[in-house]
């Protein structure tokens, strides 16, 4: 793929840069270490509320809390979330043309009064359930009692003889609306030109999304070619093809790559990773946490360096960065105002203007 090509698909850049680097300024540790701080309050109470939601998950977390102070962990997980958010602060807005109040309100409040009169065991009773799948659905994660009775967390039972276990991509296309039942090759894949993307040698459909997420997917776009442009920097957006493995590709939302690390494969597809993959989630309740998680460690594996997922329905990104050990950690959490874009010095991202352009 030359340079030629990459830019007038995509709308590259042409002047070299100084790869950007993260800054040493004391300032900007400890935005970071609060922002991870404030990430993992978040992700301490939506696993909580998912294990409560979902009868499936519940005893899994019991059993791997064995002489633990259960009944005190559950509550702790809350009374941080409260403290830091309240709660609503993180529910999502109301329409326009709703005509209520924004949803979420007393909710964490009531969950938690439930919680310190119950000793935990399963199942949960009915009435925690109902609520830990009201305050998932308030925040953007609805989900029909169906999905929530049947979702197990993402986890998948392994036979006891390794020959007969499925890979992660296999058991991702069982998941996953198959295409085309015969498998094809990863550059065959790359030729193709209709919807789809590649699991375990199977094409098979993309997620649905919704006039939203396009628009704020065109707003990033736009707002990372303008910063990539003159550094000589390429941004692809929704169409381009990433070869993650021999027979996995994705297409995700946005892909960067820096000047000292271009893009390298032919035509719509590239097989080295970019520095930077963001994915704008669309609600898609239980199965939307599952294709989430998928995502990302597919993207850590192949060595995405940083890795962004935008929550509309909250309004907040969470900036992952791959960590020594190969698995993301949480850079940043950014929500509101003009905020620099973690490691790319000179980027900053208006979210305000982001969150109005989804109305």
């Amino acid at each position: 793929m030359s340079r030629d090509e990459r830019n007038e698909d995509k709308g590259g850049g042409q002047s070299a840069a100084h790869t950007p680097g993260q800054s040493d300024d004391p300032s900007t540790k400890g935005r970071h270490a609060k922002g991870r701080e404030i990430a993992a309050i978040f992700s301490d109470a939506f696993n909580l509320l998912g294990a409560l939601a979902a009868p499936r998950v519940l005893p899994q977390v019991l059993a791997g809390t064995t002489g633990r102070p259960v009944h005190a962990e559950f509550l702790a997980v809350l009374d941080r979330y409260i403290e830091c958010f309240g709660d609503e602060i993180m529910a999502p807005k109301p329409r326009a043309d709703a005509g209520e109040a924004r949803p979420g309100k007393g909710l964490m409040r009531r969950l938690r009064a439930m919680l310190a009169g119950w000793q935990p065991c399963h199942p949960a009773p009915e009435e925690i359930v109902r609520t830990a799948r009201e305050i998932l659905a308030a925040h953007g994660m609805p989900g029909t009692d169906e999905e929530w009775d049947r979702w197990d967390g993402g986890r998948d039972e392994e036979s006891a003889d390794p020959h007969l276990r499925e890979t992660p991509e296999e058991r991702r296309r069982k998941r996953a609306r198959v295409l085309r039942p015969e498998p094809i090759t990863l550059e065959q894949w790359a030729d193709l030109g209709e919807p789809g993307e590649l699991v375990a040698s199977r094409l098979v459909a993309e997620e649905t999304t919704t006039p939203e997420h396009d628009t704020l997917v065109r707003w990033l776009v736009e707002t990372l070619r303008a910063w990539a442009a003159p550094r000589g920097a390429w941004v692809f957006g929704p169409g381009h093809k990433l070869g993650l493995a021999p027979d996995l590709g994705r297409k995700p939302d946005i892909s960067l790559y820096l000047p000292d690390a271009p893009p390298r494969g032919h035509g719509a597809l590239s097989t080295s990773p970019p520095a930077l993959v963001v994915e704008v989630l669309s609600p898609h309740g239980p199965d939307r946490l599952r294709a989430q998680h998928d995502k990302s460690e597919e993207y850590q594996r192949f060595g995405v360096r940083r890795y962004w997922m935008v929550y509309p329905e909250m309004e907040m990104i969470d900036h992952f960065l791959l960590g020594s050990d190969g698995s993301y950690v949480t850079e940043e959490v950014t929500s509101a105002g003009k905020v620099p874009g973690p490691g790319f010095e000179g980027l900053e991202l208006d979210l305000d203007a982001l969150w109005a352009t989804a109305g």
